[in-house]
């Protein structure tokens, strides 16, 4: 199937990459058609706590998971940007670098995509890129607070692909293969000198114990 122009933009910590991140991607690559998904690890995340691990270790891990998967790239531009690292400021960097044209696809979690209003500009993401929601089976438009609903209004289009026809502006939710993983219980299972095996790529693990990431003790 070939793919179509456009490249959606996967944010986070990623501390660290898991499979949960890396499936979540390949299956929005599929559905949309997409040339490439995105990676682009936060300096500071507005939203969390700041990373245990530095911004050059989740970058070299992020490297690692993708650089034999075919349409995975990693991009660095909020890590050399330094400072709190707000999607907005991203989605006008890319929009400098691509122009006016491309469909640019932010994902966003559901959990996160309820707060969105707490976001910097949050009104104005849409002016950018169209926002792409994985949600898991089941999620629906009433567990949303009425800030999310008025947002959502007019934007929603129920089919992926239709996110091509347009540079920016629309919403789509996507349900998506929910993998029970997360950062927080990798570190914790390495932290407590389990191992984390099956949960991210082996040569992350391998980087993880020769830097001594989360705890990690041979």
């Amino acid at each position: 199937m070939p793919a179509d122009s456009g490249i959606a933009i996967f944010g986070g910590t990623f501390d660290p990459i898991h499979f949960g991140h890396l499936r979540s991607a390949l299956e929005v690559r599929e559905a949309l058609r997409l040339e490439s998904i995105r990676f682009i690890p936060s300096y500071i995340p507005p939203h969390r706590v700041e990373p245990s691990s530095t911004p050059a270790q989740r970058m070299d891990m992020l490297r690692i998971a993708t650089r034999d998967v075919e349409g995975f790239e990693v991009d660095d531009r909020e890590l050399r940007r330094e400072g709190k690292s707000f999607t907005i400021d991203t989605l006008r960097s890319l929009r400098e670098e691509f122009g006016d044209g491309l469909p640019l696809i932010t994902l966003v979690g559901f959990d996160s995509y309820r707060f969105l209003y707490e976001w910097r500009e949050w009104q104005h993401l849409l002016d950018y890129a169209h926002v792409l929601v994985m949600a898991r089976p089941g999620y629906g438009e009433d567990s949303l607070g009425e800030e999310m609903k008025e947002f959502s209004r007019g934007r929603l289009v129920d089919e992926p692909l239709c996110l091509h026809g347009e540079p920016n502006g629309l919403i789509c939710k996507l349900e998506l293969t929910q993998i029970d993983i997360s950062a927080t219980k990798v570190r914790e299972i390495v932290a407590s000198g389990r191992s984390p095996a099956f949960m991210l790529p082996g040569e992350v693990i391998q980087y993880i114990y020769e830097n001594g990431l989360y705890g990690a003790t041979r």
